[in-house]
């Protein structure tokens, strides 16, 4: 990817003529803060001004229920406790409920590769529940609150060993990775004095009573002696470690946060500018590190609706595949094809709560290699042929939606391609060789010169998916 020369303000985007509101726009909102929009909620979308509708999705992503329980939820002495097949089903029920649930889960599914979690942690199938229930409650939260409940979920004590930090062998790696990922970033206001400290004040949570019930704190294994931290002294426990982090290093905390939220929502690069980090981390302070205010403020932006934030991120496995659905807007998958396209992440290098490290996916350019990226393209195009073959006429329904009835076949295929890959990348000759796909050998040259060709023709649902499988293959449609 290029550098971000993207110098537009956090200003509230005000259409003009010169910059009006139109499908674009509401197709990069949709791609960032969810998984695609189809072309009739892009209708609905253009209604609203840009402010109004970011308030709503966000609105709506705070009203949303949580998932609902599972049945083993509470089982803390489960028969089998490695048992697979309870962690699997949540997986692909979180998958679910990710395409389902739009901005709020796309949120939690950022958050669960920043608060890395992974086997260890999830020995028990209750563990990831709750775990990804602390997810969803804070995803659009305060963070302060958020760093807090994730580091006394038993799936993160058991993954960074906090289950084995005691006052007698006290265990660093959740100390160093609370600092060093979590909060403030690598070798950002920290020693490895204050790591030792802390990793002193955080001892203690290491009981269980069954061997998935959730684990608790013990009075007998805290170290009650005093540790200075930041500069403070005091007999400082899990609380005290929280708030001396929040009130002596706010600043590199908002900081460190929303550049991750940037790279995240709008370029992997951060802009040259750095009014519009300092702007947005001054926001996350100045509202005690709420997290919705600061996600206001940047998605109805100039800075975020500019040409430049369009386009330049790469789409990881899941986001390739959910989006698809959102943006064509095809028949859902079922429980049991979501199954597949679980698997099909996994098999790209991206599976649903599992990142390779606690480090987390790296993102973008990682994304792609010569191997991922014939599996992208072969997953893509079986799901395009077993939609075909379950419903043909949906690939109509699709055309249709996205440009009207009409027997202008350049115009058809044009439209549909600008709807799918982003149009200031493609030259005159990838328009024509998309047309040429379009146009298909089942259809006569003479039907689309003289007219007599038009979207209810009985050969359009065979083009449009030939179209798809030829769009879904270009390197422009791995960019959002």
């Amino acid at each position: 990817m290029s550098s971000n020369c993207n110098s537009a303000s956090l200003n509230v985007y005000v259409p003009s003529a010169q910059n009006p509101w139109d499908a674009k726009k509401v197709n990069h909102l949709f791609k960032r803060i969810a998984y695609g929009v189809s072309a009739s909620d892009t209708e609905q979308a253009l209604l609203e001004s840009p402010a109004t509708l970011v308030d709503r999705l966000i609105d709506e992503a705070l009203a949303k229920p949580l998932m609902r329980k599972p049945s083993w939820a509470d089982d803390f002495e489960p028969a089998d406790p490695f048992a697979n097949e309870p962690r699997l089903e949540w997986k692909i029920t979180y998958l679910k409920a990710m395409l389902n649930t739009g901005f709020r889960d796309r949120l939690s599914f950022f958050w669960s590769n920043h608060f890395v979690t992974g086997i260890p942690g999830y020995a028990c199938a209750s563990y990831m529940y709750r775990y990804t229930r602390a997810l969803q409650t804070n995803a659009l939260g305060n963070f302060k609150t958020f760093i807090h409940e994730i580091g006394l979920e038993s799936a993160m004590l058991l993954y960074l060993n906090g289950n084995q930090n005691t006052k007698n062998r006290p265990n660093e790696n959740y100390a160093r990775e609370l600092y060093e990922l979590f909060a403030l970033g690598e070798g950002n206001g920290y020693t490895q004095t204050d790591i030792e400290e802390t990793a002193r004040a955080l001892t203690g949570y290491n009981k269980r009573d069954t061997r998935c019930s959730p684990l608790y704190f013990v009075e007998n294994n805290f170290d009650d002696g005093e540790k200075t931290i930041f500069g403070r002294t005091g007999n400082w426990g899990y609380d005290d470690v929280i708030t001396i982090l929040f009130e002596e290093r706010g600043n590199q905390i908002a900081r460190f946060i929303v550049e991750k939220l940037y790279r995240f929502f709008v370029h992997p690069e951060l802009p040259e500018n750095p009014a519009v980090i300092n702007t947005l981390a001054a926001t996350f302070e100045n509202n005690g590190f709420e997290i919705a205010p600061v996600l206001r403020q940047l998605f109805k932006s100039e800075h975020f609706f500019n040409g430049d934030a369009m386009d330049v991120i790469i789409k990881s496995p899941i986001d390739l595949f959910l989006s698809f659905y959102g943006e064509t807007a095809l028949t859902a998958p079922d429980d049991d094809y979501m199954a597949n396209i679980f698997r099909w992440s996994r098999n790209a290098n991206q599976e649903v709560l599992i990142p390779p490290n606690v480090a987390g996916w790296q993102r973008d350019k990682d994304w792609i290699s010569s191997p991922t990226l014939i599996a992208r393209w072969t997953y893509l195009e079986r799901i395009i042929r077993d939609q075909f073959k379950a419903n043909e006429e949906q690939f109509r329904s699709l055309a249709l939606s996205i440009t009207g009835p009409s027997n202008d076949v350049v115009y058809v295929s044009n439209t549909i391609v600008n709807k799918f890959l982003p149009g200031n990348l493609l030259t005159e000759q990838d328009y024509e060789n998309a047309l040429d796909v379009f146009k298909s050998d089942s259809v006569p040259e003479n039907y689309y010169e003289d007219g007599s060709w038009n979207l209810d023709d009985e050969a359009v649902p065979k083009q449009v998916c030939l179209l798809l499988s030829h769009i879904v293959k270009q390197p422009e449609f791995q960019l959002k």
